[in-house]
């Protein structure tokens, strides 16, 4: 069951970001995407993460002051994707994936389309999906 306020909410930010992330960094890199995919705040359904990444005290106080509910996806999920995204040998290495930001975003949202690709800003990288 779904309210009318939250199937009005059809955009996906997908969020990759280094070890003790501070808040500050994931609220600036949220709304950076938005002013470049032109959505205010209110249009935005979930910031989605890797599993790995649910910890980070850094994310959650930005998700709780953006007022955005956190939608975490297992890193199995990640890896069985197959959809279009931009695969990087670095993140592989590192955690064991090609990518963070793009297959969270388009994993999570309904019927996807990415509108912003991959964005690094400093230790946050992030991609926007919007549920078409």
């Amino acid at each position: 069951i779904t309210t009318a306020s939250e199937s009005r909410r059809n955009i996906v930010i997908g969020i990759g970001c280094r070890r003790g992330i501070e808040k500050g960094e994931i609220v600036k890199a949220v709304r950076y995407a938005l002013a470049k995919t032109g959505y205010p705040i209110n249009k935005v359904r979930y910031i989605a993460t890797i599993n790995l990444k649910e910890n980070e005290q850094g994310l959650q106080d930005a998700c709780a002051e953006l007022a955005i509910p956190l939608k975490v996806i297992s890193i199995n999920l990640v890896k069985k994707f197959s959809g279009t995204y931009e695969r990087s040998s670095f993140v592989k290495e590192k955690i064991g994936v090609e990518g963070v930001s793009e297959p969270c975003a388009l994993i999570t949202a309904r019927r996807p389309k990415l509108i912003l690709p991959k964005t690094i800003i400093g230790r946050v990288t992030v991609a926007v999906a919007k549920e078409v």
